[in-house]
């Protein structure tokens, strides 16, 4: 649930970024978003003994946060850079 708030609640401003930044620079930033969701993640699920069970609910839920805010980031700029892509008499076709 937490992860589907932080897509819905990125998307939106994150397209209008994409549209004033660039398609590109916007993407890059959602990687690395998405680096520091899989550190989180790998860090909660693989390591479970170095924290206790309340601090890696927390970090779990925040690596959820970050992965459906890299979703969000990743999503549509990343679809638009592929169909700038494709020259325009050809994108019917794909």
């Amino acid at each position: 649930a937490i992860q589907g708030l932080a897509l819905l609640i990125s998307a939106l401003p994150i397209g209008w970024a994409a549209d004033k930044v660039g398609r590109a620079p916007v993407c890059k930033a959602g990687g690395v978003v998405m680096m520091i969701a899989i550190g989180a993640t790998v860090y909660s699920v693989l390591d479970p003994e170095q924290a206790s069970h309340t601090q890696l609910y927390w970090l779990l839920g925040g690596a959820m946060i970050c992965w459906g805010f890299a979703q969000g980031v990743c999503s549509g700029p990343a679809q638009a850079l592929f169909a700038d892509s494709i020259p325009l008499g050809e994108r019917s076709y794909w």
